[in-house]
C-alpha cells in the first residue's frame, strides 16, 4: 500500500460503508451480512476502524492482521434502490429457507447456472 492516512471510523449502514461522504463495499461485509444487520430495525448502522489511503480515496479495513480493500459504489439514488431492494429479496428467501427448513423440507436442491463448467 502507498502512504496511509488513518481517518478513524466509517459507519457501516444498509447501503454500504460510509466515510467522507462516499460509500463502499467489501466482500467480507456481504458474506457476513453487514449490511442486511444494518437495515434490521432495532440494530441500525454501527462505527468501524479505517485507513484510507490518499488521494486515491481507497479504503481499507483491517481483518485480523491484513488490511482489506473496499470497493466504491457509484453514488446514485437508482444504485441505492437497487442494493436495498437485493437485501430485502436475499432477506425474504432467508427467511423462506429457514421456514422450510423447520418445517422439516431440508432437502438439497443443485443448481445450474448456463456456461458454468459442473462436476455431476
Amino acid at each position: 500500500m502507498g502512504s496511509r492516512v488513518q481517518a478513524g471510523t466509517a459507519t457501516v449502514t444498509a447501503s454500504g460503508i460510509v466515510c467522507w461522504g462516499r460509500r463502499y463495499s467489501l466482500a467480507l461485509a456481504v458474506r457476513e451480512q453487514w449490511f442486511e444487520q444494518a437495515g434490521r430495525e432495532g440494530e441500525g448502522s454501527w462505527q468501524i476502524p479505517i485507513y484510507v489511503e490518499l488521494p486515491e480515496m481507497k479504503l481499507y479495513i483491517r481483518n485480523g492482521d491484513s488490511w482489506l480493500l473496499c470497493e466504491p459504489l457509484a453514488e446514485t439514488q437508482d444504485n441505492r434502490e437497487h442494493i436495498e431492494s437485493e437485501i430485502r429479496k436475499f432477506s425474504q428467501l432467508k427467511q423462506l429457507w429457514l421456514e422450510r427448513r423447520k418445517a422439516g423440507n431440508n432437502t438439497r436442491h443443485r443448481v445450474y447456472f448456463p456456461g458454468k463448467r459442473t462436476n455431476r
